[in-house]
């Protein structure tokens, strides 16, 4: 598997990178970290990155000074195909007690926090031969796992509603809703355009996602509301690569572009929007993407490339009066698509 130019595309999975690749259900591929953009291979035998040294890393991985974050802080989830097949592993937010929480056959993604903080919903392709992906949740307490009902062949990137009765996916052709308890799905989005990565806005109002519906074919955020009315551009020349992150105040989405300069498929960044002036702020570093916000707002985790250019880890970003950045991990394989716990 090459890795380089092409890494964020074919290693994170983010939208409209390169490209860009459809699955057999017509969205695009933002669900596969491990394939890669320019040829859809999947990754090498021992599901790292070519070069990269398939030990097992100590469980409790992260330089983390206890002075960084506040000890045994809020959870964050994230994927990582650290010993093979993509799993889920949970790490606080100083970096403490890293460990799985999902480890099954296939590829389990796209960690999404219930709003009560209690479960995670996720997409998991174990069992299945054709490599489609199904809903899943799993109780952080116990280590439980349950299946979720879509009537969907192929659903990806789910995320719940801010009153946790939701889960707005990808799925065949589009974005949908279902009950958080599963159940019939409801479309959101139709038209056969590349429609993926939800995020709801804070006060549930509208559903925002990447989509490559604008003029011009480039991607863009979007936004829609949950019974599926008002569809509307909300970013111009944004070029966004894969999923938006919805401040907790609703007033910044964050999200990543290629970098200025870099050329297509070669680095990222992750920028700003501000929803009442449409200005897009660069923030972060080249070599960052896949934002998410802390509770609170004032932390955004990331992936990141900046400490090797074949090696994405997870980093913290804007933690007032501590050392910046914050690494979280470091391991031989691929860390990403990180979500903040919400407060309890």
């Amino acid at each position: 598997m090459r890795v380089g130019t092409s890494l964020t595309c074919a290693l994170l999975g983010v939208a409209g990178c390169g490209r860009g690749t459809q699955d057999a259900s017509g969205t695009l591929d933002t669900a596969r970290p491990g394939l890669d953009a320019s040829n859809d291979q999947p990754p090498d035998a021992d599901g790292l990155a070519e070069g990269a040294a398939s030990v097992q890393p100590a469980v409790d991985d992260a330089d983390t000074p206890s002075t960084d974050a506040g000890a045994g802080g809020p959870w964050i989830a994230f994927t990582s195909n650290r010993t093979g097949d993509f799993d889920l592993y949970l790490v606080h937010d100083d970096g403490t007690d890293l460990h799985p929480i999902v480890q099954q056959p296939g590829s389990d993604l796209f960690p999404a926090w219930s709003p009560d903080g209690v479960t995670l919903a996720f997409a998991s392709n174990g069992g299945s031969d054709a490599g489609l992906y199904r809903l899943f949740v799993v109780d952080v307490a116990s280590a439980a796992i349950a299946s979720i009902e879509t009537g969907l062949p192929d659903v990806v990137s789910p995320a719940w509603s801010p009153d946790g009765a939701w889960l707005a996916v990808g799925g065949p052709g589009g974005l949908y809703t279902i009950p958080a308890e599963g159940g019939t799905a409801a479309a959101l989005t139709a038209g056969g355009f590349r429609d993926n990565s939800p995020a709801w806005a804070p006060d549930g109002g509208v559903v925002y996602f990447s989509s490559n519906r604008a003029d011009g074919g480039g991607f863009e955020v979007w936004s829609v509301q949950p019974n599926g009315g008002g569809l509307t551009q909300v970013t111009t020349g944004a070029g966004i690569l894969g999923r938006p992150a919805v401040s907790p105040d609703g007033t910044t989405i964050a999200f990543t572009e290629t970098a200025a300069g870099a050329g297509v498929g070669t680095s990222t960044q992750v920028v700003f929007f501000t929803t009442g002036t449409n200005a897009i702020t660069p923030f972060s570093v080249q070599g960052d993407s896949e934002p998410a916000f802390s509770p609170d707002g004032s932390r955004l985790v990331v992936t990141s490339t900046r400490y090797a250019a074949d090696n994405p880890e997870l980093t913290l970003l804007g933690i007032p009066g501590a050392r910046l950045p914050f690494r979280l991990t470091n391991s031989p394989g691929v860390d990403g698509q990180a979500s903040f716990q919400p407060r309890r």
